[in-house]
């Protein structure tokens, strides 16, 4: 009769192979959960020099060390603009979430940076408002403490106050 605890001649080994298939998952869900050191490493390439240290965890966190991370240099990135000429912001850009490092280039003025940020163009736009919302988060900044970054949904600006000479702040813009 046919045993249970015994490959059948037909079964061509299935269930050694289901055994890999739950090795190969685990595999899997790691190599999701740590970013490959390659898009480590083009990400911290990516970032404006003064951000110093390496690349912050929090850029991680955000899930931006990704493959389908697009990089915009400074000026590169369509839907986003600004009026002062001492402000540089480069974008990382995913399909919900994007980031901008914005920099004051000026060597002795502080600035403040009213950044456009054409949401709809970037699609950061809820499609169901009683669902989605926009959030706005420091992801990283040098020295003390300043102000956070805020969103104006409405005319479409994120504004950093007081950015010092020299500085670089990241922020994160996603859709929830």
């Amino acid at each position: 009769g046919h045993r249970p605890d015994r490959v059948a001649p037909g079964d061509g080994g299935r269930r050694h192979r289901r055994s890999v298939d739950r090795h190969e998952q685990a595999a899997a869900v790691i190599g999701l959960a740590a970013p490959a050191a390659s898009e480590l490493a083009r990400a911290a390439r990516a970032l404006p020099a003064p951000v110093a240290g390496g690349l912050p965890p929090s850029i991680a966190d955000f899930g931006l060390v990704d493959q389908a991370t697009k990089h915009f240099e400074p000026g590169q990135a369509r839907g986003v603009s600004w009026g002062n000429v001492a402000i540089e912001v480069a974008m990382w850009q995913l399909p919900d979430r994007v980031l901008l490092a914005v920099e004051n280039t000026d060597e002795e003025a502080t600035q403040n940076a009213v950044i456009e940020v054409d949401l709809g163009a970037l699609g950061l736009t809820p499609k169901l408002p009683w669902q989605e919302f926009v959030g706005v988060r420091d992801l990283w900044q040098a020295g003390e403490e300043t102000l956070p970054a805020s969103l104006d949904y409405h005319n479409r600006t994120v504004t950093i106050e007081d950015l010092r000479p020299r500085a670089v702040r990241l922020i994160g813009i996603r859709r929830y």
